[in-house]
């Protein structure tokens, strides 16, 4: 409970304009509700800064995180050649962020700054995997 906090918080202070936070109650099947402030953070950001580059990016589905039963879609290069760049004029004054990959489709990816990426880190919050991308 303490780290759903201490998660909405870290959020709020560095990427609160880009975010809406929404508190919703647990019912437990006793009917009761359980204990504690609950969130869901939805993004309100979908950018045109992720640019394609090279002939070899293709789209795969696999196995979703912990093999929860559903998949997701993610990049995936075929060879070197092909890379992921950002645009930092578009980025510029956003901390968190979806993308529709040169108008590719919205997917599931996350985007974060630097600066968030790094308040994550500090607050030790698990779950997240980050891969660094090229600013152009």
């Amino acid at each position: 409970m303490a780290h759903l906090m201490k998660a909405r918080d870290v959020f709020y202070k560095v990427a609160k304009k880009d975010i809406v936070c929404h508190p919703f109650k647990i019912m437990m099947r006793s009917g009761e509700y359980a204990a504690g402030d609950y969130y869901f953070l939805s993004i309100k950001n979908v950018l045109r800064a992720i640019k394609i580059e090279g002939p070899d990016l293709q789209i795969i589905e696999i196995d979703s995180y912990e093999n929860v039963g559903t998949k997701a879609e993610i990049l995936q290069f075929k060879r070197e050649g092909s890379s992921i760049r950002v645009r930092k004029s578009i980025i510029a004054g956003h901390n968190l962020w979806r993308d529709d990959f040169e108008g590719r489709g919205v997917r599931y990816e996350v985007f974060v700054s630097d600066s968030l990426q790094r308040e994550i880190k500090k607050a030790k919050l698990t779950g997240v995997k980050f891969t660094e991308l090229i600013e152009t």
